[in-house]
């Protein structure tokens, strides 16, 4: 981190981009000359110590499945609303942070393997991954 700062002060932020997410955006810039953002059209949030609770798992770690978008690759695979993501291809997840940068940086049109747990039984979901676009650009593919 380089700071300039005239008057000799700064407030110290920094930040850093792990090494393998700084990889495949580069790959995706040299293969298509953009960043291509996949999506499945969840909104998630942290599990935490009170939704756990809620939820009746035993699990500390997780990303839960807030809301599900209509005609989302992820209402196609079965997912709802309070579903409890644990891991993405085997991987354990430990945040929905973690869970949006997975299948952000994963290939448009790939699939992945979501092991949700949903009523305190545990399963897999294959769920293919789209282009990521904005909330006008949907509606207005809808509209046509």
């Amino acid at each position: 981190t380089a700071i300039l700062a005239p008057g000799g002060g700064n407030i110290g932020i920094g930040f850093a981009v792990p090494i393998n997410m700084a990889r495949q955006v580069m790959d995706q810039l040299i293969s298509y000359g953009e960043i291509k953002r996949g999506r499945i059209g969840v909104a998630i949030q942290d599990l935490t110590p009170d939704l756990a609770q809620a939820l009746g798992t035993r699990h500390t770690q997780g990303a839960v499945i807030a809301r599900v978008e209509p005609g989302s690759p992820a209402e196609r695979a079965g997912l709802r609303t309070n579903d409890l993501v644990v891991a993405v291809n085997g991987a354990p997840m430990r945040s929905g942070t973690e869970l949006r940068n997975r299948v952000g940086l994963s290939r448009i049109g790939d699939e992945v393997e979501l092991t949700v747990e949903r009523n305190g039984a545990e399963r897999t979901v294959a769920v293919r991954i789209e282009k990521a676009t904005t909330t006008a650009q949907r509606q207005r593919s809808r509209q046509r």
